[in-house]
């Protein structure tokens, strides 16, 4: 997402230098975030129903049981598997289970290498 609202932070894990930085990215905390997100979403899983393509990700063949805000969440937000029978709830209930289970892969938008800690190009070193 491109000019997010949304602020995370970067801070120690622990006091031995060795230890990774403890990364919060802080994803959808704010109201311009989630509407960016659903709208962009939406507009994929329109553009996918008018397609002629079959998709291979099962995640994306079945798709959002309507374009409602939160169907859009539960199905396009979340691995399948993570809730099972999870029923269509208010937005509000939706995002507190994203901030809980979200993995940050789903946040990747930086300009700059995420290596291994080995890495000389790795953007976080013994100095952040």
């Amino acid at each position: 997402m491109m000019n997010n609202q949304s602020s995370g932070q970067v801070s120690l894990q622990s006091s031995d230098p060795a230890d990774p930085p403890k990364i919060d990215l802080n994803f959808l905390d704010h109201p311009y975030d989630v509407r960016t997100t659903i709208e962009a979403l939406r507009k994929c899983a329109e553009l996918l129903l008018e397609s002629r393509v079959i998709p291979t990700d099962p995640r994306l063949a079945l798709g959002p049981q309507s374009l409602s805000d939160e169907a859009i969440l539960v199905r396009c937000l979340f691995q399948i598997r993570a809730f099972p029978g999870l029923n269509v709830v208010g937005t509000d209930k939706i995002l507190g289970l994203h901030s809980r289970q979200s993995h940050p892969s789903l946040a990747r938008g930086w300009n700059c290498e995420d290596g291994q800690r080995s890495d000389r190009r790795d953007m976080c070193d013994a100095r952040l």
